[in-house]
């Protein structure tokens, strides 16, 4: 087994948005076992795989780097490699904190967009906004990271703007995004 075997689980435990056959964390000792098995070099493969397992995982609950903060997600990647031990007995439990953070993160982000989108919201077109995450990077402070979000939605009320889209109709599409994408991620499981 390869190190990119290891890559392809960590999205089974993700969630899919359609419905195929889902990878238990009950089920990972027999796939880790399986994946040790014959490798040649074991140690390495393990700890670079572990690595880049934690990495993709972090990706999957945060892909534009809006939802956690820098220190988060030092956190995460300090304590995350650990949850390898876990899942050689079955156990999946430290992947829950970062996905209960992106939860509560995502409702916290709903209703701030709803106030922000009320009746006294006005299109700021001096706004600037990195739109490449890597550039981005994560935000270091609540504060910056909310300011951000409202660099999202001026931006994405400009591009509905830009397309034809009425203000109101915009700020209604805008709001169900964030609606659906907080039911997407409270049920992904």
């Amino acid at each position: 087994m390869s190190l990119h075997t290891l890559a392809l689980a960590v999205p089974l435990l993700v969630g899919f948005t359609s419905d195929p056959p889902q990878l238990q964390c009950e089920g990972l000792p027999e796939l880790m076992v399986a994946m040790e098995m014959g490798h040649y070099a074991r140690a390495d493969v393990s700890k670079t795989a572990e690595s880049r397992a934690v990495e993709l995982y972090l990706q999957s609950l945060d892909p534009t780097k809006t939802v956690f903060l820098a220190s988060e997600v030092a956190a995460f990647k300090a304590s995350l490699p650990q949850v390898f031990v876990g899942m050689r007995k079955g156990d999946c439990g430290q992947l829950e904190a970062p996905a209960k953070l992106s939860v509560a993160r995502a409702k916290s982000d709903e209703a701030y967009v709803k106030s922000l989108l009320g009746p006294k919201f006005k299109l700021d077109e001096s706004v600037e906004l990195e739109l490449d995450p890597k550039k981005r990077g994560y935000a270091k402070t609540e504060a910056e990271r909310r300011t951000r979000l409202s660099a999202v939605l001026q931006f994405q009320v400009s591009n509905q703007l830009v397309s034809g889209t009425a203000l109101d109709k915009a700020k209604k599409r805008i709001i169900h995004r964030y609606e659906l994408a907080t039911r997407r991620i409270s049920e992904r499981r």
